[in-house]
């Protein structure tokens, strides 16, 4: 029965997706484990890339408005690299379709998590990060301090969240993350960078998730449902 129903579903899932859920020659039941476990590890990741992800982002915008005196800091001349300038005017080109100029707060609700961590990134250090003694790392990460108590470096912070963007985009194009041997150390570090921001966040997120359930226990439960569902026979 259980082949019977991962047959059924090679038509919308494809059969090339869920054989490469066949690990280690796994039976066919072990294939669909694997293959709803990692959609409900995804599922369990959401909460705490949402907050990542909405808190970097406002922090930057928040600081970097201050810098530079105004909310559409991303029109300051010379300040964005050729591909982040070309990332806000397709934002704009797109609202001009639809119903005209986007507002800064549309504008940063639209800008990709790529954008973002663009800007932590060394190709803005020395126009935006390293002025007045790296003041901006302290505004916009003002909780980011290392086990010395002094603030984390750029650098630090850069190398931090672009790795957080790669475990964001393999969930959010359905690839696979329950095979990482490193996913619980991930999901660790996605907490830390919202500690550096704002601890409050981190600690609400952290209490409302469900991520260590799903990690830990997810996966005995999805076989136990699969395999009820296969008992009452597949449509």
């Amino acid at each position: 029965m259980t082949l019977f129903l991962l047959r059924r579903l090679e038509s919308s899932l494809s059969r090339t997706r869920l054989e490469s859920y066949r690990i280690n020659s796994c039976t066919d039941l072990e294939v669909l484990v694997n293959y709803y476990w990692n959609v409900a590890l995804g599922e369990a990741l959401y909460s705490s890339l949402h907050a990542s992800e909405l808190a970097l982002r406002n922090s930057i915008h928040a600081g970097f408005s201050q810098r530079f005196g105004t909310n559409e800091w991303y029109d300051v001349p010379d300040l964005l690299e050729s591909n982040d300038l070309d990332a806000v005017k397709q934002i704009r080109d797109r609202a001009d379709k639809e119903n005209g100029n986007p507002t800064s707060d549309q504008m940063v609700s639209r800008l990709s998590y790529g954008f973002w961590t663009n800007m932590v990134s060394g190709k803005y250090d020395q126009r935006i990060w390293s002025p007045y003694r790296y003041a901006m790392v302290t505004t916009v990460f003002p909780y980011a301090k290392g086990p010395n108590g002094r603030q984390l470096g750029r650098n630090v912070l850069g190398k931090h969240y672009t790795k957080g963007k790669a475990l964001r985009n393999r969930v959010a194009h359905f690839e696979q993350i329950f095979n990482s041997d490193r996913l619980i150390d991930n999901h660790a570090a996605i907490h830390e960078g919202i500690s550096w921001i704002d601890p409050v966040l981190q600690s609400i997120t952290e209490s409302t998730n469900s991520f260590p359930d799903v990690y830990y226990n997810g996966k005995a439960k999805i076989r136990s449902q699969i395999q009820s569902f296969t008992a009452q026979g597949v449509p």
